[in-house]
């Protein structure tokens, strides 16, 4: 599955050059590499937690499930509204101000993609290979889809944008499926002190991401 994502990963550029003005896919770069970076540094590693954790709440899981969904989403909901009170941190981020004007929509990007970011995780987590197995391959290749469709039609970094946010709008409905499936009833579970002990084990995973993302991402800033 893996593979398949990264095939496709190769693919969607060399198509999107030939689509996109070279503004409008150096903008498409510097969407994605800030998502990417948020989606790596942001949680803090908060989702890993989940293979330590389900296995030792075996007979609640619930709890470990809602801690990791909220601790997600309360982070991308601080990153987007940071966003949108102040677009011009894109502008100090990227030394330019072409993003700034779709903060609104970058904002939501943010949002849903660190939220939606632990779908992979703790299906992995909770023991079901094959199906992540399928769950990669049938996110990756709705995603191209939608980016090139969007490309093809309007090949702008708004048509871009609005074509990711539907991408992670579905990983949204598919997260919330599986998590309603296989843990009933799991937004009513949080426990406090569970959440505490997952933080405290999910840091230095952290750490180590945000020391990967500067050694595979920092110098695509500069």
């Amino acid at each position: 599955a893996k593979a398949m994502a990264f095939a496709l990963g190769i693919a969607l550029p060399l198509i999107l050059v030939r689509e996109l003005s070279q503004t409008e896919f150096g903008l498409y770069k510097q969407v994605f590499l800030l998502i990417n970076t948020a989606i790596t540094i942001l949680p803090l590693g908060f989702a890993m937690s989940a293979f330590y954790f389900l296995p030792r709440f075996a007979t609640d899981p619930g709890r470990v499930v809602f801690n990791i969904v909220l601790f997600h989403s309360a982070v991308g909901g601080i990153a987007g509204l940071a966003v949108v009170l102040r677009p011009r941190l894109l502008e100090l981020i990227f030394g330019s101000h072409e993003l700034v004007g779709h903060a609104d929509g970058l904002a939501l990007l943010v949002f849903l993609a660190i939220t939606t970011s632990v779908l992979e995780i703790i299906t992995v987590a909770n023991g079901e290979v094959g199906l992540a197995a399928r769950l990669i391959v049938v996110t990756y290749l709705a995603k191209t889809l939608l980016l090139l469709g969007a490309a093809w039609i309007a090949p702008s970094i708004e048509a871009l944008i609005a074509a990711a946010a539907v991408h992670y709008v579905l990983q949204a409905l598919l997260l919330f499926w599986y998590l309603g499936s296989r843990f009933p009833r799991f937004w009513a579970a949080g426990d406090w002190p569970v959440m505490r002990a997952q933080l405290g084990y999910a840091l230095p995973l952290g750490a180590a991401g945000m020391l990967s993302m500067a050694q595979l991402d920092l110098h695509n800033y500069f």
